[in-house]
């Protein structure tokens, strides 16, 4: 397996943009992440999460705490 591919363009607006929101991450049941965003978050932050969702290589759960 080849180490040195680069994330998808989407993973890395991920991690740059959108994870700094995040204040924490929790696991349901079923071990799915459940991502818990700051109550400050700008609402580009979620547009752009659901812009970018579906080319990402994993689910994004957001819950409302």
């Amino acid at each position: 397996m080849d180490m040195d591919v680069k994330p998808n363009n989407e993973t890395m607006v991920f991690f740059d943009k959108i994870d700094p929101w995040i204040e924490r991450i929790k696991f349901d049941k079923n071990d799915d992440m459940l991502y818990i965003f700051q109550d400050d978050t700008p609402q580009e932050i979620f547009e752009l999460l659901d812009q970018i969702r579906p080319e990402l290589g994993f689910d994004v759960i957001i819950v409302d705490e």
